[in-house]
């Protein structure tokens, strides 16, 4: 989703720190180093982030030319995370710990033998399954500090704030009034004020846009209208405007990859 093609909404975010020297090739660098990598089964990690092309994200042989437009940064954010059907997996767990018993001739398992035999079985139910992915389009306007994030929500924007301070070592936070006046110039004692304030949103907000805010396209279509006599036609000042306005789909983005997680079994 993002920049290209997808959703039209997207979250704002201020870069703090000052661009030195020739930044550009030094930012190349640290994004080479922090390209996506994909999941292994045999590895005990669950989840991959990483660097892709905004126009392919199974292309990570990145270069300048893809990188850098004009005064803009574009890349997009790829997470890949293993998604286990509770289900299938607490059906593979109950016979595996049945055999397990079995095997040692006793009635419970300890802890850590619990949670080994839990990997020991997404370990082998991985071989399986494809991991899911979700790729995220970023755009820093390096001119400004404004980067533009198609993603609203507060997990995603949680990952990605790790991987861009690691990769650019500079400080990056959501919009917001204290932001906001910090970004055009206010001392910070004056901002101070504004901490708590909240920005007002023109249309229906939920949870997943607290962390940012969500800028939201209309768009109008054209309407066709029944064909009628003109006789029969009221005059042209007397008719209201039919134009109708689209809210664009907001996609609240909820980390849906979070819901279907293996759950660990409560001990006995």
């Amino acid at each position: 989703m993002g920049a290209i093609k997808g959703s039209v909404s997207y979250t704002r975010f201020y870069v703090w720190g000052e661009l030195e020297g020739a930044y550009q090739d030094r930012f190349l660098r640290s994004i080479k180093n922090r390209v996506f990598e994909p999941l292994v089964a045999q590895e005990p990690e669950e989840e991959h982030v990483g660097w892709v092309s905004m126009s392919d994200p199974f292309d990570v042989d990145l270069n300048r030319d893809k990188v850098f437009l004009n005064n803009f940064l574009n890349i997009a954010f790829r997470v890949d995370r293993w998604r286990l059907p509770k289900p299938v997996f607490d059906a593979h767990y109950a016979e595996a710990e049945k055999q397990q018993l079995e095997k040692k001739g006793r009635e419970r398992l300890s802890r850590k033998e619990k949670e080994e035999l839990r990997m020991f079985v997404a370990k082998r139910l991985r071989k399986q399954v494809i991991p899911s992915m979700k790729t995220v389009d970023l755009s820093w306007d390096l001119d400004t500090g404004i980067v533009r994030f198609w993603n609203n929500s507060s997990k995603m924007h949680e990952r990605l704030f790790e991987l861009f301070e690691k990769t650019f070592k500079l400080k990056i936070v959501p919009e917001s009034p204290y932001a906001n006046a910090i970004h055009v110039g206010i001392s910070e004692s004056n901002a101070m004020s504004l901490v708590n304030r909240e920005l007002s949103a023109f249309h229906e907000t939920d949870d997943a846009e607290a962390s940012g805010v969500v800028r939201t396209v209309r768009r109008k279509r054209d309407v066709q209208e029944p064909e009628e006599d003109t006789e029969d036609r009221e005059p042209l000042d007397d008719q209201p405007d039919d134009d109708i306005e689209d809210d664009v789909e907001n996609n609240d983005m909820e980390d849906d990859m979070e819901n279907d997680e293996v759950a660990d079994d409560d001990d006995a």
